[in-house]
C-alpha cells in the first residue's frame, strides 16, 4: 500500500508473490480449476487481439465452471476483474492483488467492501480532482473489512 500512496507502483515481485501464495493456498484447499483459469488469464493477457482475450476468457471460464462447478462464481468474479484490467479501468498490481484475495478467501462477496471502498475512493478523487486513485488502499482496507466480519 505504502508503494502505491508514494509512487502509484506496486512492485511485481509483491504482487505476484501474493497470487502465487493464494494460488497454492487454494489448489491445497482443492480449488484448483480457479487456479489454472487464473493462470490461463495471465498468458491469455498476451495475446495482442482484444475480441479474441474475451472470447477465450468466457470459454475458459465456462471450461473451469464444467469441471469444478463449486467455484463457478469464484471464476466469474474472477473474469470480471480480469476484464476490468483488459479494459483499462484497473492497474495490473491492483488485479494481482484482487485475484489473490478470491484465491485467498475463495468468496465472490469480498469484492463488495473492496468495490464500495474503492468507489468512495474515487468520489472523494473527483472531489479533489485528482485523476487517478491509489486502489491498493481499497483492496487492502475492503479486505480487512470482510475479514473481520467474517469473523463473527
Amino acid at each position: 500500500m505504502i508503494f502505491d500512496l508514494e509512487s502509484r507502483q506496486v512492485p511485481n515481485a509483491l504482487t505476484l508473490t501474493v497470487l502465487i501464495g493464494a494460488g497454492c493456498f487454494a489448489v491445497y484447499r482443492g480449488d484448483w480449476a480457479v487456479v489454472v483459469l487464473t493462470i490461463a488469464l495471465i498468458f491469455l493477457s498476451d495475446l495482442r487481439f482484444r475480441k479474441v482475450q474475451v472470447a477465450l476468457s468466457f470459454i475458459l471460464a465456462g471450461a473451469a465452471f464444467a469441471v469444478q462447478p463449486a467455484t463457478g462464481w469464484l471464476c466469474v468474479a474472477e473474469m470480471g476483474v480480469w476484464l476490468l484490467w483488459l479494459l483499462g479501468k484497473m492497474g495490473g498490481a491492483d488485479v494481482k492483488l484482487i485475484l489473490g484475495s478470491l484465491l485467498l478467501t475463495a468468496q465472490p462477496a469480498i469484492l463488495l467492501p473492496i468495490f464500495f471502498l474503492g468507489g468512495v475512493q474515487g468520489l472523494l478523487a473527483l472531489f479533489r480532482k485528482q485523476e487517478e486513485i491509489p486502489f491498493v488502499v481499497s483492496i487492502f482496507a475492503g479486505s480487512l473489512w470482510y475479514l473481520i466480519g467474517s469473523f463473527h
